[in-house]
């Protein structure tokens, strides 16, 4: 599958990015490394914490979610174009760990979130979250995107 265009691939990388990176916090949760989904750290931007398990909230919190994912992935193909898609495993993790880790996990959340995970496991998982996030998407956006990268 070929896509020629900057929105959809991206977009459709970093929704595809998206699936391992859930699954991975599915499972942290489930065996009790992390108390709190990534959709639901998400959500409680705009929520109180104890609205965060509601259904409506889940659905706010996996809609910002992949909205998120969709951003990022184009931000990694305008990195792709401004340095090439050599060594596409290292560049995308590089941007997106350090927008999403640094930037919005350290800054951002600590401003306006009612749960920010301040343990060393959570935010170690947080951590390897994103970096499965960002080598998923780099990867589809290199398979899918040659001519939309080399432009």
């Amino acid at each position: 599958m070929k896509i020629d265009d900057t929105i959809v691939l991206g977009g459709l990388a970093g929704i595809v990015g998206t699936i391992p990176s859930l699954l991975f916090n599915f499972i942290a949760v489930q065996l009790g490394f992390m108390e709190y989904y990534t959709f639901e750290i998400a959500s409680s931007i705009y929520m109180l914490e104890e609205f965060t398990r509601s259904p409506l909230s889940v659905v706010l919190g996996f809609s910002l979610w992949m909205i998120t994912s969709a951003i990022l992935g184009v931000l990694i193909i305008y990195l792709f174009r401004v340095t090439g898609r050599d060594y596409w495993w290292f560049k995308g993790p590089v941007l997106i760990v350090g927008i999403m880790y640094i930037g919005i996990y350290g800054f951002f959340y600590d401003v306006g979130a009612w749960i920010v995970p301040n343990d060393a496991t959570s935010n170690m998982i947080l951590f390897l979250d994103n970096l499965l996030f960002s080598v998923v998407a780099s990867y589809f956006i290199v398979r899918w995107g040659k001519e939309v990268i080399d432009t």
